[in-house]
């Protein structure tokens, strides 16, 4: 299983350490879903870019990741999210998640995954 909090797996037995593999599989759902949208929101943020004539386009990321796509769900549902940034790439991280939001339909599968949890 893969990790999405980004932390270190437990190398020991059962349910040691913060991220254990029990722990993390229980996860799993909500990072494939994370992980299928990120094409989604990146294809809609490059077609939205291609609407702007003579490169007047605004600097948008084009680099979706799975914090930004977590990030925006909590927008999505309404609070506000509060993300701790202690340097420049929590930071760029941050700001990558401007100028663009979920759609619905995308908010509707995390919901589903988050069931499953």
């Amino acid at each position: 299983s893969t990790n999405p909090t980004g932390g270190e797996v437990s190398k020991g037995e059962g349910d040691m350490g913060p991220y254990s593999t029990r722990k993390l599989e229980k996860l799993d759902a909500i990072f494939r879903v994370q992980s299928g949208l990120i094409e989604k929101v990146n294809s809609r943020i490059a077609d939205k870019i291609r609407k702007f004539d003579n490169g007047k386009a605004p600097k948008m990321n084009m680099d979706v990741t799975t914090t930004q796509i977590a990030i925006n769900y909590v927008k999505a549902k309404g609070a506000v999210p509060l993300v701790s940034v202690t340097n420049v790439k929590m930071a760029n991280e941050l700001l990558g998640c401007l100028g663009w939001d979920l759609s619905e339909e995308e908010v509707d599968e995390l919901d589903k995954a988050c069931k499953t949890c």
